[in-house]
C-alpha cells in the first residue's frame, strides 16, 4: 500500500510536517511522494525526497508554481526535471508517475511531459 500526499499533509505538527510524522508512525506503508504538492506547501521537493528516500517507492512528478501554489505543465514550473529524473534513478524508485490535471488536451500534456522526461532519462 502506498500513501499519496497533497499539500495539507505538510501542516505543522510539533515543528515538523504531518507527513513526516506519518512516515515515522507507520512501518508497512510506502509513500508516493507528490513533488508538486511538496513544493506548493513551501518545502524543497528534492530535499524532502532525498531525506525520506527510504520510505518512498513511487515519485509523482507534478510541476508547480511556488508563488501561486498551484500545478503547472511539466517543464514550465519550479520543479527541476533533470534533477528529479536523476534522483529517481539514483535512489532506484520503482516509478516516476506523471498526472495531467484539468488540462484541455490531456494527451498533448502527457506527450509533452514524456518528451521532457525522456531528455533526461
Amino acid at each position: 500500500m502506498h500513501y499519496h500526499n497533497h499539500d495539507q499533509e505538510f501542516a505543522d505538527l510539533d515543528g515538523e510536517p504531518a507527513l513526516t510524522r506519518l512516515m515515522e508512525a507507520t512501518e508497512d506503508v510506502s509513500f508516493e511522494l507528490d513533488l508538486g504538492w511538496v513544493g506548493a506547501a513551501g518545502y524543497d521537493p528534492l530535499s524532502y525526497l532525498d531525506d525520506h528516500a527510504d520510505r518512498i517507492r513511487l515519485v509523482h512528478l507534478k510541476d508547480y508554481h511556488a508563488e501561486a501554489g498551484e500545478p503547472a505543465e511539466v517543464g514550465e514550473g519550479d520543479i527541476d526535471v533533470e534533477e528529479t529524473v536523476s534522483a529517481v534513478r539514483d535512489h532506484g524508485f520503482d516509478w516516476l508517475i506523471y498526472e495531467a490535471e484539468e488540462r484541455p488536451d490531456s494527451y498533448e500534456t502527457l506527450d509533452n511531459a514524456a518528451e521532457i522526461v525522456e531528455r533526461y532519462w
